[in-house]
């Protein structure tokens, strides 16, 4: 299987620069932000050299968080700010087998601006903005730990994959070859819609999500995906669904400023202190310095 990638407060080896700066941020206060002044410039950052990468996220980050950080009454230290990413910043280390990006971390720097500009942030966000500031250079067969050491194959995202027998896995494109297909009424070894972790010589077939199907391995047989108001056994709703854990039922998804349990019953996909709502990116972290 391919290794999922573990987040801390600190950096890990290869992962997002300055992700941790958010997990500490609490609930929504509301779109938007107030005038903070930003410095950052231009929105398109252009190529960012890694030597220069800790200033400039300071810039994105600090010189624009102001107003949200006003807005969640926690108030704001710039100064504060300012060494607290820094300090931040020189944590973290290159991983091994991985090269710097700068056109990936110009686009991270365009994120960091963003979101401190609008006050709101999604963790699934950084995957799509900030996830190859370091890029992978071991090629297809290279013995490699986690996915982001392996380079790119036929152009896409290569997987380390894992068969279990030793401790490193192989760089493998992501769907080479793809588990066999298993259609409604077939027998299953499980769901997915990215199945490139898989293993082609799984016993079973796959039920492909995005063909409509998951497998209720209360049977191990595809079956249909739940609609609205269906009993969902296999734990799986239709997109604007979740499958309610009480009674295995699919329900429509809670708004935003909804009573909630968890994420999924959300149509924002996150859930905080009980109430459907984003993070906001304010916290006496960032807005003081404050550890």
């Amino acid at each position: 299987m391919a290794r999922t990638r573990a987040w801390s407060k600190g950096m890990v080896a290869g992962a997002v620069p300055l992700l941790f700066l958010w997990s500490c941020a609490g609930r929504s206060v509301g779109g938007g932000s107030l005038d903070s002044g930003p410095d950052s410039g231009s929105p398109d950052s252009g190529p960012v050299a890694q030597a220069d990468f800790a200033e400039r996220a300071v810039s994105a980050i600090c010189g624009n968080i102001g107003g949200c950080c006003e807005k969640a009454g926690i108030g704001f230290d710039r100064a504060g700010c300012d060494a607290y990413v820094r300090a931040e910043a020189d944590r973290d280390a290159p991983s091994p087998n991985t090269v710097w990006d700068s056109e990936a971390a110009g686009r991270c720097i365009d994120f960091y601006t963003d979101i401190a500009t609008s006050c709101l942030v999604s963790e699934d966000q950084f995957d799509e903005h900030c996830d190859r500031v370091y890029r992978g250079t071991l090629p297809a067969g290279g013995e490699c730990f986690d996915d982001f050491e392996c380079a790119d194959i036929g152009g896409e995202r290569a997987i380390c994959f894992h068969d279990g027998t030793t401790v490193n896995g192989r760089c493998k494109a992501r769907n080479s070859p793809p588990p066999e297909h298993a259609g409604l009424g077939e027998a299953c070894h499980t769901s997915c819609s990215d199945c490139g972790h898989l293993s082609p010589d799984i016993s079973t077939g796959v039920c492909f999500l995005d063909e409509g199907m998951v497998c209720d391995f209360n049977i191990n047989v595809c079956v249909p995906i739940a609609g609205l108001g269906e009993p969902c056994p296999a734990y799986v709703c239709v997109a604007g669904a979740y499958c309610d854990t009480l009674d295995l039922m699919c329900k429509a998804k809670k708004n935003d400023g909804a009573s909630c349990e968890y994420g999924d019953q959300c149509s924002i996909g996150s859930c905080l202190d009980g109430v459907c709502s984003l993070r906001t990116v304010a916290s006496v972290e960032l807005c003081l310095g404050e550890n």
